[in-house]
């Protein structure tokens, strides 16, 4: 593979019109400002034990013995902090190929954003399996008594 190849920046099939690119530039920016924004409140929450204590008393409503425990919840929020920061990235990468063709470094963020955004949902699905095997098991527990 020749990286080196000669591509045109993506402004080039936008035709340069400006009204579309300031669409695509203004757009791309806020939400690349809107996940840095959360990636970062997730980040500076992630050890935060009040909110785990908010997020346990939540869900003990539907199912009294189901506990997140605290490692499990900083690495829930480490997860989503990387994928929603990796997602802002690639709309970050998105502006810069309208005019520098680095369409190698905007396919390795894309990489990451879908490591990411993979694990993110494993992790989510081991959490919201968990809680659905407690909360059935709290019901059944309370159809029994």
């Amino acid at each position: 593979m020749d990286m080196s190849l000669p591509y045109q920046p993506h402004a080039v099939c936008l035709l340069g019109q400006p009204l579309l690119m300031f669409i695509h530039v203004a757009s791309d920016a806020t939400i690349f400002l809107a996940y840095t924004v959360i990636s970062a409140l997730l980040f500076q929450t992630k050890n935060n034990s009040h909110l785990f204590g908010f997020l346990r008393n939540l869900l003990k409503k539907g199912a009294p013995d189901f506990v997140i425990s605290q490692s499990m919840g900083e690495w829930t929020f480490a997860s989503f902090a990387m994928f929603i920061g990796a997602c802002g990235l690639t709309h970050l990468m998105d502006i810069i190929v309208l005019w520098v063709p680095v369409y190698w470094a905007q396919g390795f963020v894309k990489v990451v954003t879908a490591l990411a955004s993979g694990s993110t949902a494993i992790i989510l699905v081991g959490i919201v399996t968990a809680y659905l095997r407690a909360l059935n098991t709290h019901r059944l527990k309370m159809e029994i008594d």
